[in-house]
């Protein structure tokens, strides 16, 4: 499998759900923080499910056809019910009409959710490519303690970032990967000052420019 990470804006992206099942909700839980369009079809639904921003619609899910008009109202499809024939043939609809779609039975679906955790601006995704979801959130988890100590250094990153948004693209690829590498400036970081980690890069730009 030949999966490629990326980062999806899914705020204005139409997400259909099969399935009104715990796995179906905690798929919804994640999207419903960034998607505003979110449709779930079940004939019965988890009850935290009102909790959501979702819109429940209640249907019998007999068949793949039957819920069609449902699959050609989404751009992505999440196929999260109990019944894996009928999830077999939910994904060979989204196949023919070219929504792309995640199968939660089926490792070999066209995109998987990574494990991933957001903290301090930056979001953090561990994939094992289907191969174990529940190794994926161990080695989040792991990545979260450590990303912890760096990501402090990010509101100093970014402000140095956008100083040099007018230099040179290679020039300032290097000067930040270099800047990255440098004791000094995370021994500011460590410390907590801010301020001292900044002037250390301001200081370190002139090796560049």
């Amino acid at each position: 499998m030949d999966f490629v990470p990326i980062m999806l804006n899914v705020s204005d992206v139409r997400v259909v759900v099969f399935g009104g099942g715990e796995a179906a909700f905690k798929k919804v839980r994640n999207l419903a923080q960034h998607c505003r369009q979110i449709s779930v079809v079940s004939s019965e639904f988890h009850p935290e499910f009102e909790g959501l921003n979702a819109d429940l619609i209640r249907a019998e899910i007999t068949d793949a056809g039957a819920v069609e008009k449902h699959v050609r109202k989404g751009d992505m499809a999440i196929i999260a019910t109990d019944d894996r024939t009928l999830n077999t043939e939910l994904a060979a609809r989204c196949r023919d009409l070219g929504i792309l779609y995640n199968r939660i039975d089926d490792d070999s679906s066209p995109f998987i959710f990574p494990a991933s955790f957001e903290i301090g601006g930056a979001v953090v995704s561990v994939s094992t490519l289907g191969k174990s979801p529940s190794f994926a959130r161990y080695l989040s988890e792991q990545l979260k303690v450590q990303v912890s100590g760096y990501i402090k250094a990010l509101p100093v990153i970014e402000t140095l970032r956008i100083e040099t948004r007018e230099k040179d693209f290679h020039l300032r690829s290097e000067y930040f990967w270099k800047l990255l590498h440098e004791k000094d400036f995370w021994k500011f970081i460590n410390e907590g000052d801010e301020k001292g980690a900044y002037r250390f890069g301001v200081r370190y730009r002139g090796n560049f420019w």
